[in-house]
């Protein structure tokens, strides 16, 4: 099993509800949006990431969700968006890969479709 979606959720300030985090305990797929994914396997984890829904909220898009991925475990994990990449760079920044530390994370955004880093800590993008 991949992810675990968490039974806690929060609402924001439209009145959406969402998750407040998700455990990446095994290789797999992001599903979730927004909040944050705990990596917590005991090896490097391998995840995927599918690109957000272009549009609104209001529309059922995924435009302005902001996701954290944070890495509990010190291993050389990796985050997968095949296709358009990260920041829409295509195959040159497909792979964000963790440095190995407690601690590292990556946040994105999205927007247009496509997830851009907002921050990255101890993780490069290739």
């Amino acid at each position: 099993m991949g992810l675990h979606q968490t039974g806690y959720h929060v609402h924001d300030f439209r009145g959406e509800v969402g998750n407040v985090y998700s455990l990446a305990a095994a290789d797999g797929a992001i599903t979730c949006k927004s909040g944050v994914v705990f990596i917590t396997k005991g090896s490097a984890a391998a995840l995927t990431i599918a690109d957000p829904v272009s549009g609104s909220p209001e529309v059922g898009g995924d435009d302005g969700k902001r996701l954290v991925i944070l890495a509990l475990t010190a291993h050389a994990h990796t985050v997968t968006r095949t296709t358009t990449g990260f920041n829409d760079a295509g195959a040159s920044g497909d792979v964000a890969t963790f440095g190995g530390a407690k601690g590292d994370a990556m946040v994105i955004l999205a927007y247009g479709g496509k997830w851009y880093t907002e921050d990255l800590r101890n993780v490069t993008l290739g």
